[in-house]
């Protein structure tokens, strides 16, 4: 049974109250975060898949035109 959620932080919480049995979601940066924050003790047992994140420009043609300092905004 899949289980969505609006939030980064409620499938972990319930998973370490065991009213989850595992959460696939997140980066293992995070998750070491996560537990170092909260003080929980997830542990990893299958890496997660990524999508690739497209970036798009009116202004910027190429990557190489981005200049020292430019503002990137990046949804969560």
């Amino acid at each position: 049974q899949i289980k969505v959620f609006n939030d980064y932080v409620q499938p972990n919480v319930q998973v370490e109250q065991k009213q989850l049995d595992v959460s696939y979601f997140e980066t293992l940066p995070y998750l070491e975060q996560f537990n170092k924050d909260r003080g929980t003790h997830l542990v990893p047992i299958v890496g997660v898949h990524i999508e690739p994140m497209g970036a798009y420009s009116r202004k910027v043609k190429t990557l190489a035109e981005l200049t020292d300092g430019a503002t990137v905004a990046i949804p969560n």
